[in-house]
């Protein structure tokens, strides 16, 4: 209970503060999704 009241009072920290647009590369986000799944999955 103690770790959803904590994560409750940072979420709403980052809610205050102010969003910005930033440029994202999906094609290499992917990569690195792909590269950390596939990772998991062999070694697990």
């Amino acid at each position: 209970m103690q770790q959803l009241i904590d994560d409750m009072l940072a979420l709403s920290r980052i809610t205050r503060d102010e969003i910005r647009r930033v440029d994202v590369n999906l094609s290499a986000l992917a990569v690195l999704v792909v590269s950390v799944l596939n990772n998991t999955v062999l070694s697990g």
